[in-house]
């Protein structure tokens, strides 16, 4: 009997020390701060990259969000609790398959609204009906890695919030919109000439003939 306990009580030390010795020598991983180079947009991650608070502002306003967890062309087969916005934030983990931006298009061509929130959007999915084009302007990476995302003065230094002077469905409720410095800029194209006016500081665009850049 005395035998059995002392076994079991050398067992019983031995294991407290490795555990011991295991913790002594376990060293956390220091998680790498978050970047703009290399951004995590994921709904899921409330750090400075991420769009966890997106999410929540939106669910807390009213509004009915989902995380899409399937093929994006599947939004023209849904009917039910159809979404009439679809958003996407990049950059993305995965490229968009040619069926799932046909889908995609056609459910725009149906009514739906998409909304890309990237730096380098789908080429296929920035098209535009008539004679206009849309192309992104190259981004400045050396301002990318020179910006720390959790700093949110730098990240809006000497960039004015632009305020809407047109009324729209878009517009509606919307007193300003603050842009980072690091913002990539669209360009808009058209053999039309057409007189439009978004703003008139040096955030907005007037007079899209035949060129704007917002």
């Amino acid at each position: 009997m005395k035998q059995k306990l002392f076994i079991i009580t050398v067992f019983i030390l031995a294991a407290a020390i490795l555990v011991g010795l295991n913790a002594a020598s376990y060293t956390q991983k220091q998680q790498a701060p978050e970047s703009e180079a290399a951004p995590n947009r994921s709904s899921y991650n409330p750090g400075p990259t991420g769009t966890q608070a997106f999410y929540t502002l939106l669910t807390e306003t009213g509004r009915k969000v989902i995380r899409w967890q399937t093929p994006a062309d599947d939004l023209v087969a849904r009917k039910v609790d159809a979404p009439t916005t679809f958003v996407i934030i990049g950059p993305r983990r995965r490229d968009f398959a040619d069926q799932e931006v046909t889908g995609l298009l056609r459910w725009v061509a149906e009514g739906g609204r998409l909304v890309m929130i990237d730096r380098e959007p789908v080429e296929r999915l920035v098209t535009t009906t008539a004679k206009w084009k849309v192309a992104v302007v190259p981004q400045n990476f050396i301002a990318i890695l020179d910006t720390d995302p959790s700093d949110q003065a730098k990240m809006t230094a000497s960039t004015a919030a632009a305020k809407p002077v047109q009324l729209s469905r878009l517009t509606l409720g919307v007193n300003a919109v603050q842009f980072f410095a690091i913002c990539v800029r669209d360009r808009i194209r058209s053999d039309l000439h057409v007189g439009y006016t978004i703003g008139k500081d040096q955030n907005s665009v007037t007079d899209l003939q035949p060129e704007a850049a917002i």
